[in-house]
C-alpha cells in the first residue's frame, strides 16, 4: 500500500488554504478600516464640541483649528479646547485622514446652512463607508473632499 497524497489532493488542499487566507485577510483589512473611521468620527465629534465651547467662551467661532489649541491673545480663551495636534497649516490628522476647518455657508440637502462651522475631510468625498460613520452630520461633497456640517 502506498502512503502519501496524490497531486490532486495536494492542489485541492492548497486551493482551500488560499481561500481561507484571502477571507481572513479581507476581514482584518475591514476591521482596521472600521477602527480608523471610528477614530475619525470621534475626532469630528471632539472638534465640534471644542468649536462650540470656544464660541461660548469667546463669543465667536474660531477662525481655524489652531485657535482651539493655542489661543494666546484671544479674549475669553480658557484653555485648550481639543486634544489633537494641529499643524501650522491648521490641519489635524486622525486615522490617516486629514481634517481642516472653515465656516460654511450654502444650500445643501440638509437645508440652508449659513455661517456654520464645518470640517473638511480631505480626499474622502467619494468614501461611502466613511459617510456612514458620519451620518449624524450634514455631508456635502466638494470635489474629492467631504465637508461635514452640524445639522
Amino acid at each position: 500500500m502506498k502512503r502519501g497524497f496524490t497531486l490532486t489532493e495536494l492542489v485541492i488542499a492548497l486551493v482551500i488554504l488560499a481561500l481561507l487566507v484571502t477571507v481572513f485577510a479581507g476581514g482584518i483589512k475591514n476591521t482596521t478600516r472600521s477602527a480608523k473611521y471610528a477614530e475619525v468620527r470621534d475626532a469630528v465629534n471632539h472638534i465640534f464640541k471644542g468649536v462650540y465651547e470656544f464660541a461660548r467662551d469667546v463669543g465667536r467661532y474660531p477662525n481655524n483649528l489652531r485657535e482651539l489649541v493655542n489661543g494666546s491673545g484671544i479674549t475669553g480663551w480658557r484653555g485648550t479646547y481639543v486634544s489633537i495636534q494641529v499643524n501650522s497649516n491648521g490641519i489635524a490628522e486622525k486615522g490617516g485622514v486629514r481634517i481642516g476647518y472653515r465656516i460654511y455657508s450654502g444650500n445643501t440637502s440638509c437645508g440652508n446652512l449659513n455661517n456654520r462651522p464645518a470640517l473638511i475631510i480631505y480626499g474622502k468625498g467619494n468614501d461611502v463607508v466613511l459617510q456612514r460613520y458620519l451620518e449624524n452630520y450634514c455631508l456635502v461633497r466638494s470635489g474629492n473632499n467631504l465637508i461635514v456640517v452640524l445639522r
